[in-house]
């Protein structure tokens, strides 16, 4: 099994070239390691930082077994380059 750091590293890789493709005229670079949340601004179309995320375990959430269930799917899928699994839509 993956360790969750290692886990963390390729998504991060992904979505840096993700966002090297899609993203037009990024300001600065990003500096990933010195927040641990970002937000899309689609305005400008460029991460920003969330300085003080809230901690919260996805174990404590209740009541979405089945939605944790697809999001880790989907994620190790986003990492194998498989296309997520779109739920409720054409």
């Amino acid at each position: 099994m993956m360790k969750k750091s290692e886990l963390f590293a390729q998504v991060l890789a992904k979505l840096d070239r993700l966002l090297d493709r899609h993203v037009d005229g990024m300001p600065e670079a990003i500096d990933f390691p010195k927040h641990r949340a970002y937000l899309l601004d689609g305005h400008k179309k460029g991460l920003k930082p969330i300085k003080r995320p809230a901690r919260i375990d996805h174990d404590d959430l209740i009541g979405i077994d089945s939605v944790k269930k697809e999001v880790i799917r989907n994620t190790k899928n986003f990492i194998a380059g498989v296309r997520a699994a779109s739920r409720g839509r054409a």
